[in-house]
């Protein structure tokens, strides 16, 4: 049976909330240089007990587990991880739950502890201890990943693309520049593909894979570039241009009156749907940020009416 690998990156959002002692966020200041802090991460994350695959979550990663399914009817289907907490690890390694990302507009982004323009592919050297000689060489490698993750990865999926050559296929929807070795290995999926199925683009290319594992299985089509590449531009060509909403980005005084008239004037109660509707008001405010920005505000509002 072909082996088939599914390498996708971590994501924020954990079934299980990572302790203060695992978020990056608590070390921001503390450290003067990457080295040191790794030290320091190395030790705090080194209880491991939930395997990664059941550990991340979201619409990002249930897409992923979709298409890993899909996948497993036809191929011997294996998921790896670019994780910015533990490296490239293989889904059913027992990790500890925690928060540490690439994204730079994140409150536990790797920036936050240096800020230099190779910063990610630095820790990347650090983290990442997966030796690639393990895998299966007669593999087809499909790669899932967003600009940012690509950047910090490069020199990792540049080795992958000499061991795979025409075997490995990158989808990202991503317009920033990438070296031509990583470009050339990009399927023909672009911003379009959220017109054909819409959703949230931070889980656009995981979305993407999960499309396309159904494609292949449901026509039947051969893992190779040209006819993957032939497919999908049939199936995007006749769709218009897809168009980012504009959305305004706000200090935390303004969202805490935001939240506030969420939750006294619209009967808000979840964070999940407070974030829509400020979306739904063409207003922007990374998750991570607006989920505890509306547990104080929610907090402040119920010991306020506990003490009145």
């Amino acid at each position: 049976m072909q082996k088939v690998y599914i390498i996708t990156s971590c994501t924020s959002k954990k079934s299980i909330q990572p302790k203060q002692k695992t978020q990056l966020l608590s070390y921001s200041k503390q450290f003067t240089s990457l080295d040191q802090f790794h030290v320091k991460w190395s030790k705090v994350i080194d209880n491991n007990t939930h395997k990664a695959i059941d550990l991340y979550a979201g619409v990002q990663w249930s897409s992923v587990k979709k298409a890993l399914s899909v996948f497993h009817k036809k191929y011997d289907t294996e998921l790896l991880i670019m994780s910015a907490g533990y490296g490239l690890i293989n889904s059913q390694k027992l990790i500890t739950p925690y928060s540490c990302t690439f994204s730079k507009n994140h409150l536990d982004s790797i920036s936050q502890i240096e800020d230099s323009y190779n910063i990610s592919q630095k820790w990347w050297d650090l983290v990442n201890r997966f030796d690639l000689s393990s895998l299966d060489k007669n593999a087809k490698v499909f790669i899932a990943l967003s600009n940012e993750y690509l950047t910090a990865t490069q020199k990792t999926i540049e080795d992958l693309i000499d061991i795979y050559q025409d075997n490995l296929f990158i989808i990202s929807t991503s317009k920033s520049d990438l070296p031509p070795k990583i470009k050339d290995k990009r399927l023909s999926i672009d911003s379009k593909f959220n017109v054909l199925e819409k959703g949230t683009l931070s889980s656009i290319n995981q979305r993407a894979l999960y499309w396309l594992s159904e494609q292949i299985l449901k026509n039947n089509l051969t893992l190779n570039r040209k006819k993957l590449n032939l497919f999908i531009q049939k199936q995007l060509q006749h769709l218009d241009t897809y168009q980012v909403p504009k959305r305004e980005q706000k200090d935390n005084d303004f969202l805490e009156s935001f939240i506030q008239k969420q939750i006294e004037q619209h009967n808000i109660t979840s964070a999940t749907s407070g974030l829509k509707h400020l979306r739904e008001n063409n207003l922007a405010c990374e998750q991570k940020r607006f989920n505890a920005l509306f547990k104080k505000v929610k907090n402040r509002i119920l010991d306020e009416t506990t003490h009145a």
